[in-house]
């Protein structure tokens, strides 16, 4: 890989491609960092692969505290009803 990376004039592993460099940002101040073990869970949707025209989505609960993913899936829609699968799964848990 780095080889690769050499050959293509691309930046190392640790070093950002961007001409100026981005200044150490504090997130102490996020009002919705939690602070006990579920005291809050997050969805996460994001997009995996594109098969036969269509995309497939990975649809994931965390638990905000500890990031410990507590269901997921695989799912052909992002809507009401997959959700609430997933939902359904990490609150049986």
């Amino acid at each position: 890989m780095a080889i690769n990376r050499q050959f293509h004039g691309a930046p190392g592993p640790w070093v950002s491609a961007r001409k100026d460099q981005l200044q150490h940002v504090s997130y102490n101040h996020v009002p919705y960092r939690p602070k006990y073990p579920h005291h809050m869970g997050f969805t996460d949707i994001r997009y995996i692969v594109q098969l036969d025209g269509s995309w497939v989505y990975s649809i994931c609960v965390l638990e905000g505290y500890s990031r410990k993913m507590l269901a997921g899936m695989a799912s052909p829609h992002q809507d009401l009803t997959a959700v609430l699968q997933i939902l359904y799964v990490a609150l049986s848990t």
